[in-house]
């Protein structure tokens, strides 16, 4: 298994699969059902900037959807 994603984050594949595992377990986007939203403002957030980190973008949903 890759031990870094592709891009120039440098961000590790722990980190990123950390980040996405704290959008997964956050009490208030659980309760919500708000999961995907927040994911897909990440994957839109991480498209208009490459060299964000999955952190950064998963913050940037948070943000968005104010959880």
């Amino acid at each position: 298994m890759p031990s870094a994603i592709n891009g120039t984050s440098g961000e590790s594949l722990a980190d990123a699969v950390s980040a996405v595992g704290r959008v997964l377990s956050d009490d208030d986007v659980v309760n919500y059902g708000m999961e995907a939203e927040v994911l897909g403002t990440a994957l839109i957030y991480m498209k208009e900037n490459p060299n964000a980190t999955v952190a950064e973008a998963i913050a940037a949903g948070f943000i968005e959807w104010d959880l």
